[in-house]
């Protein structure tokens, strides 16, 4: 029974359709446009600090509705496998942080940016403050020298993924050796790709519209 069960494991991780990773970048940093005027300050994150890193559990928790703890911070921010994280950044409303977003590079290639982990209280949804904060990393990734950034991402974030196609984000036709390896069976990355590029299509023509 335990070899027919292993079969079927391995037979379903072969065959069954799962998300992929999605992976987009943008050329033209000289093209991103001017931020915008806000009511809230942004600051930056202290890393080490145990109170900042307990705002961005916070924060993250109502973002993605989800349980996070310092392992997940650890794994995503300080000790991340593919990224080296150059910083965080708080957007606060009366000294509390609403709004998360990191600037990266990939470990394999320093030349390449990357816009990492956005987040945003589920209070402050409707405000445009993913938008802003995308922006805010890109602005400052372009100040640090980053001429090529990119996003890896899931599908099912779909107003992040049109965030960034406003900010001339492309999805990318070849996945380079530095990018984080999605570990799904071929056909979920098939179909992924087509609903990724259908996606960006459906976004190039509601601006022409």
């Amino acid at each position: 029974m335990k070899i027919i069960s292993k079969i079927f494991k391995k037979t379903y991780n072969l065959l069954a359709i799962r998300p992929a990773q999605v992976y987009f970048s943008c050329n033209e940093m000289d093209k991103i446009p001017k931020l915008p005027d806000i009511e809230y300050d942004v600051r930056e994150m202290s890393i080490n600090d145990k109170q900042d890193i307990q705002y961005w559990i916070e924060v993250m928790k109502t973002s993605f509705e989800r349980d996070i703890d310092e392992k997940t911070f650890k794994n995503s921010i300080t000790e991340h496998k593919y990224y080296d994280v150059l910083h965080t950044y708080f957007m606060v409303d009366n000294n509390l942080p609403v709004a998360i977003v990191s600037t990266a590079r990939f470990k394999k290639n320093n030349q390449i940016g990357i816009t990492h982990y956005l987040g945003i209280n589920i209070k402050y949804y409707g405000k445009g403050l993913g938008k802003y904060m995308i922006l805010y990393a890109l602005h400052k990734l372009r100040e640090e020298g980053y001429k090529i950034v990119e996003g890896e991402s899931l599908l099912k974030y779909k107003k992040s993924l049109g965030i960034h196609f406003d900010f001339g984000f492309k999805p990318k036709e070849k996945i380079e050796y530095w990018n984080t390896p999605s570990n799904v069976n071929l056909i979920s990355k098939i179909i992924t790709r087509k609903k990724f590029n259908r996606l960006f299509k459906d976004y190039i023509a509601s601006k022409s519209e």
